[in-house]
């Protein structure tokens, strides 16, 4: 489970757009040398949200060392824009944004001159350096710091060649890699991630770094314990001793600081494999409130989505499912994700939105969305009773698992914002995909794991010629294993044997199995009860054809080198277990 952030202030990651610039020069000093090529590339959430590229006539001679590094000779530059009628745009593109560069003292030093220079104030940004954040995340698995050598070890679709645009996309792609390092140290604010790149070595890091040496390297739990015995923070890990150490060696916040000049020991508990780890993280959370721990101090309500049970039904949050035989879809994590997926079926299906109460008879004034056409506004007795039926049958499917018509819908529209270049709008309709396709599948796909009673599922070890067992009962972790395949029988019913809790499960348990229960290779060897989950045919596809996608514009890869890719998923995609 991905611990986020110990701050709790700031503004976060994903809600972050990023402008990556680059250039080039006629040399090494802002002073004295000019810029003869800007080159940049705005994202947010791995999105690209635009470029910007244009040679500068630098109005001085391009030196031929330049010219042999970069390709930029003065013929290049002859006749285009000066830098004074580039800045502006530049300004312009990257207002609101935070600015990143490879060494961006150098690329933000550049261009300050250059406003100097031109009587406008410099820029005001922040700035994340992508070589400073390489030096505390990716340390020495590098020979060194340099673009090109992180391009090769973040495998960036673009080659860095010198040249202004080329080099902010490859920056791009290292920017994303250094991103999903520094999350597994708990960065996911802006603050968090400045501060992170900053800091300097502090002697209480060296003094303590001590207490990961008796750790083994294997799966486990690990707690942060003060002098009084409190827990302080728990954690789990893959490798418990090369995590550990990464409290004492690159991550230098403040709140990591605190937590280990505050620490006296660290206390661990070996599992045999990593899902288990992680369930049990999830258990110590919740019982001990860790004060350093972010996620799991505050209880969040889960919510659901439910069709009222009146004549005219409509979509309505709710803090619990209820016992009137209403379709839910639940629960939810936050109203925000209900409100995603409440809004996907309002774009899909047109079921009334008005919060007032209505009988059969019901008349009064119609509303904007009925004049629009997207409500069938049974207000005015423009659908009866069993006509409103079909459109309460069309979002109870929807909630049930058949995502598909709606997905029709909100595809179209998101293809038809982005070919118009309205792409905030666009990034909404692919939000909502993603919401109700996701929700949708795990929602349903919990109950199913809930609904097993006793479920056993084993998958390839790490250790070869071994299997990982896991037994799960009514959505609860009863254990695991790693066994010989010949021994995974016998695994199984010495497992199965455990007690478990009586009770409700919590949703984060359920959907830690969950997920593991479906990944690669996983083959069902007990059930209970049949185990299935009924999401229609394609959802699944669908889900991982929205992350596809993202992934195709976070990264520049053109669509066609991905097509083979997805036609191999799909052909060798292994079907979820059924009992």
């Amino acid at each position: 489970m991905f611990q986020p952030s110990l701050s709790d202030l700031g503004q976060r990651l994903v809600d972050t757009t990023f402008v990556v610039v680059d250039l080039e020069t006629t040399g090494g000093s802002p002073e004295r040398d000019r810029i003869t090529e800007i080159g940049a590339v705005k994202v947010r959430q791995g999105e690209l949200l635009g470029e910007l590229s244009t040679l500068v006539d630098p109005g001085v001679s391009v030196p031929r060392a330049i010219t042999a590094l970069t390709g930029i000779s003065n013929a290049s530059v002859n006749g285009r824009p000066p830098v004074s009628a580039v800045l502006p745009s530049f300004v312009e593109f990257a207002r609101g944004c935070t600015l990143v560069a490879h060494n961006a003292r150098f690329d933000v030093g550049f261009l300050n001159a250059a406003l100097e220079r031109l009587d406008y104030p410099r820029l005001d940004h922040p700035v994340v350096c992508t070589a400073q954040l390489a030096r505390r995340v990716v340390g020495d698995e590098t020979r060194n710091h340099k673009l090109s050598s992180l391009a090769v070890h973040f495998r960036s679709s673009t080659v860095p060649v010198h040249r202004a645009l080329a080099d902010a996309r490859a920056t791009v792609d290292v920017l994303h890699g250094l991103l999903e390092r520094a999350g597994s140290y708990g960065v996911v604010t802006l603050d968090d991630l400045i501060e992170f790149s900053k800091v300097r070595n502090m002697p209480v890091f060296t003094s303590r770094r001590k207490m990961a040496d008796d750790l083994p390297d294997t799966p486990g739990v690990y707690r942060f314990v003060s002098a009084s015995g409190e827990v302080l923070y728990v954690g789990k890990a893959t490798d418990l001793r090369a995590r550990v150490r990464q409290y004492f060696g690159t991550d230098r916040r403040r709140r990591i600081a605190e937590l280990v000049k505050e620490a006296k020991r660290v206390d661990h508990t070996v599992t045999p494999t990593a899902v288990e780890a992680e369930v049990r993280e999830a258990r110590e959370i919740r019982q001990h409130r860790p004060r350093f721990n972010k996620r799991g101090k505050r209880v969040r309500t889960p919510v659901w989505v439910k069709v009222t049970r009146e004549a005219y039904p409509r979509l309505s949050i709710v803090r619990s499912p209820g016992s009137d035989g209403a379709v839910v879809l639940g629960p939810l994590p936050s109203r925000r994700v209900a409100d995603l997926v409440v809004a996907a079926i309002h774009d899909a299906i047109p079921i009334r939105r008005c919060t007032t109460k209505m009988v059969a008879d019901t008349r009064f004034a119609a509303c904007a969305l009925a004049e629009m056409g997207r409500c069938v506004a049974p207000c005015i007795g423009r659908v009866d009773v069993e006509g409103y039926a079909e459109v309460t049958s069309a979002a109870e499917q929807v909630l049930s698992g058949d995502v598909e018509p709606a997905l029709r819908v909100l595809r179209d529209r998101m293809s038809a914002r982005a070919e118009q270049s309205r792409y905030e709008e666009a990034a909404d309709y692919r939000d909502r995909m993603d919401a109700i396709v996701s929700w949708v599948t795990r929602t349903r796909r919990d109950q199913a794991l809930r609904a097993a009673g006793t479920l056993a599922v084993s998958r390839p070890a790490r250790t070869p010629s071994r299997r990982e067992v896991l037994v799960a009962r009514a959505g609860w972790l009863v254990g695991t294993v790693v066994v010989a395949p010949e021994d995974v029988d016998r695994a199984v019913a010495e497992l199965a044997a455990r007690p478990s809790p009586n009770e409700v499960p919590p949703p984060e348990e359920v959907a830690i199995i969950g997920s593991w229960v479906h990944g690669p290779d996983a083959r069902l060897e007990h059930s209970d009860a049949p185990y299935g989950w009924p999401v229609a045919s394609g959802a699944t596809l669908e889900a991982e054809a929205v992350a596809l996608a993202a992934r195709r514009r976070r990264a520049g890869r053109p669509e066609a080198a991905l097509a083979d890719k997805r036609r191999t998923r799909t052909s060798t995609a292994t079907a979820a277990p059924t009992g």
